[in-house]
């Protein structure tokens, strides 16, 4: 492995170190103001660990430096001989770009305790900036190329070279649960205003247009001299529906940030703006008022006895309850034609007081190895 790797993989442990000792500082604080002794020792274990672990990963990185400094410096060409070592100066003072050792110890020292502070108290507190001050106090005797550490918090100390540990991704809140589209519908496409269907009249149930019959004896019509029976089904006619468009507020995002953007910021505008389409899409196919929107479904219940063009409405059980007899009635109202492909629609509170249904003795009446999502064998919306 060459010290490069080594150097990034101990950056990372680093930048790990650092979070954890940040989190578990906090915790510790917030266990001693509210007084809980038990858990403030109990995570400041935790935490002496994770500063532990950062002052290892941090002279590691010191001593990869170093390996990879000398690297270099062996790498480049000279056409000097090397100084003989008996000639080297052994006390005086420091040397251009040398420090002594005792200022060094006292910036590492000063440093931890600025981080550990930082952790705990937070970067607003009166014993971090002390502690800060104390640590730009002690680096201006230190050579920028023999610092111990950068000092993430102060941007004039090299805290711009310290990246935060950042995730090329976004978080949101999950999408709601748009049903129309999934549960079966027609899309259509259209080029105009208003979509135009041809229509049969006059559909009765089980009759689906409204022509008639009925049973004669064999040669009872034609040889009698009497006129047959006529009628005027099928009835045609054109069934007009309005076609609503739904526009998207508009967006405006500056080219280079779109460019330059770390995360696909076109495709999470993209899903955005589909996600709040289908959910629009589920509020007007069902409560739209049919202005400027599209009629929803429940625009066209009627009652028991409904009037041409609504839904007829079966009565589930007594007022705000649910009923098991009420909900078989509820399927067995609807013509068996139509019954095989039908779905549910229902709020979740609803299908909770469904399942919560039980008989005399206190079992579930519905969901007794039930699939999950269905009712009576139909799927639940």
């Amino acid at each position: 492995m060459s010290l490069q790797v080594q150097r990034k993989d101990v950056m990372e442990r680093l930048g790990k170190a650092r979070a954890d000792a940040r989190e578990l500082g906090l915790k510790v604080t917030d266990a001693e103001l509210k007084g809980d002794d038990a858990k403030a020792k109990e995570t400041q274990a935790s935490f002496d660990k994770a500063m532990a672990d950062m002052t290892t990963f941090m002279g590691s990185l010191q001593r990869l430096d170093g390996l990879i400094a000398a690297e270099k410096q062996a790498a480049q060409p000279t056409n000097t001989l090397a100084a003989d070592p008996a000639e080297a100066v052994i006390e005086g003072p420091p040397a251009k770009g040398q420090v002594r050792e005792g200022v060094l110890e006292r910036v590492k020292h000063a440093h931890k305790a600025m981080q550990e502070t930082y952790f705990r108290k937070g970067d607003a507190s009166p014993e971090f900036l002390q502690a800060r001050a104390r640590v730009v106090e002690l680096v201006k005797d230190v050579p920028a190329e023999e610092r111990f550490a950068l000092i993430g918090t102060s941007g004039t100390l090299g805290g711009a070279l310290v990246t935060e540990d950042f995730r090329a991704e976004v978080i949101k809140n999950l999408v709601g649960m748009a049903v129309t589209r999934s549960s079966g519908v027609r899309v259509v496409p259209t080029g105009s205003d208003t979509l135009v269907f041809p229509a049969i009249l006059g559909g009765t149930n089980p009759y689906s247009t409204g022509y008639s019959g009925a049973w004669k004896p064999a040669g009872a019509t034609g040889t009698d001299g009497s006129a047959p029976s006529v009628q005027n089904q099928p009835t045609f006619e054109n069934e007009r529906i309005p076609v609503h468009e739904w526009q998207p507020d508009a967006v405006v995002v500056e080219p280079s940030l779109m460019e330059d953007s770390v995360v696909p910021l076109d495709q999470i505008l993209a899903e955005t703006i589909g996600e709040t389409l289908a959910m629009d899409e589920d509020y007007a196919f069902l409560r739209g008022t049919g202005q400027g929107q599209p009629k929803g479904m429940l625009a066209y219940v009627g009652n028991t006895t409904p009037t041409n063009g609504q839904i007829t409405t079966v009565l589930t059980g007594a007022s705000g309850a649910m009923a098991y007899n009420g909900l078989v009635d509820l399927i067995y109202a609807l013509p068996a034609q139509y019954r095989n492909g039908a779905v549910f629609y229902c709020s979740s509170s609803t299908m909770g007081a469904i399942i919560k249904l039980k008989d005399s003795s206190q079992n579930p009446i519905i969901y007794a190895g039930q699939p999950p999502n269905t009712l009576f064998g139909h799927t639940v919306y």
